[in-house]
């Protein structure tokens, strides 16, 4: 993955596994260890048992609050045990 530009403003987008913090303070803190004169700022913009439909209504309050120039979208775990992924395309 590159770098993210200097002054950047990087929101997560997604699930429980995104609001949880695991690989999102991974790389957060990455950024404060290895890149410490780097002024990128992180956000989480998650939404525990959301789904990609769900992500439309909170949204502008989640996310766009922040003003992101980039995100990072994991979603998909709960759409999966939703039968959203089965369901045919006639």
């Amino acid at each position: 993955m590159r770098r993210f530009s200097e002054n950047s403003r990087v929101c997560f987008i997604g699930d429980s596994i995104t609001a949880a913090g695991a690989y999102t303070e991974f790389i957060a803190q990455h950024y404060a260890e290895k890149l410490s004169s780097s002024s990128v700022r992180f956000y989480v913009g998650a939404v525990p048992g959301g789904t990609a439909r769900s992500q439309n209504v909170f949204f502008e309050d989640d996310i766009l609050t922040y003003k992101p120039d980039h995100a990072i979208i994991m979603l998909g775990t709960n759409d999966s045990s939703s039968g959203q992924l089965s369901r045919s395309r006639d």
